[in-house]
């Protein structure tokens, strides 16, 4: 090499450089690398053992076959599911929490605390889950996970709720804070998609 030239490794043909100088022809050499060039190599010393001798290293993207890429593919879905599932756990547990605390709100101000916190603690949570049904749908998204729940979508969705059952309940009756309630939760959601499309 001088310094740079090609290296033969189990019977195959790769491009090389000399970490230092020049190598002679047919003379034993250790990869210790990989450069811009193809891989970088070292005259192998008797006397010295070099670290990771003897395992694979890494090959570039233009030199996988297909088998090898479709590993690396498979692999990369799978931390981005397994990251995806964990936010949706985390996103469960939130949307409870807040669920309770828009009800203990709505319980305050209506008299009614006990209803509204259960309310709240089913609601925030069923709403966080019809957002991930929704996102469901969207076929142009790249995303491996189907089920996509959307936070803001739901704190949208509950703190209409919230407003419209307040509202509802200056009325006095029943029905009007199911009809204020149900128009505040698509209210709420309406402005989180006009949030989402600015």
């Amino acid at each position: 090499m001088k310094p740079s030239g090609k290296v033969i490794i189990n019977g195959q043909t790769f491009d090389a450089q000399s970490e230092s100088g020049f190598l002679p022809i047919d003379l034993e050499c250790v990869v210790v690398g990989q450069g811009i060039g193809g891989l970088v190599v070292r005259r192998v010393d008797p006397d010295k053992t070099i670290a990771n001798q003897g395992q694979a290293i890494e090959t570039t993207a233009a030199r996988r076959s297909q088998s090898q890429v479709d590993v690396i593919d498979a692999v990369e879905r799978q931390a981005i599911m397994a990251a995806h599932y964990r936010a949706v756990q985390i996103g469960f547990a939130l949307t409870l929490v807040f669920g309770l605390a828009a009800g203990g709100i709505v319980g305050w101000q209506t008299s009614l605390l006990l209803p509204a916190l259960i309310v709240g603690a089913i609601a925030m949570p069923l709403l966080y889950a019809m957002t991930g049904l929704v996102n469901r749908l969207n076929p142009s998204s790249e995303h491996p996970a189907k089920f996509r729940p959307s936070m803001l979508y739901a704190m949208m969705g509950i703190l209409g709720a919230s407003i419209g059952a307040i509202l509802g309940f200056q009325g006095g009756e029943i029905p009007g804070l199911i009809e204020w309630t149900i128009a505040g939760t698509i209210i709420g959601l309406a402005l989180s998609l006009l949030v989402q499309l600015i």
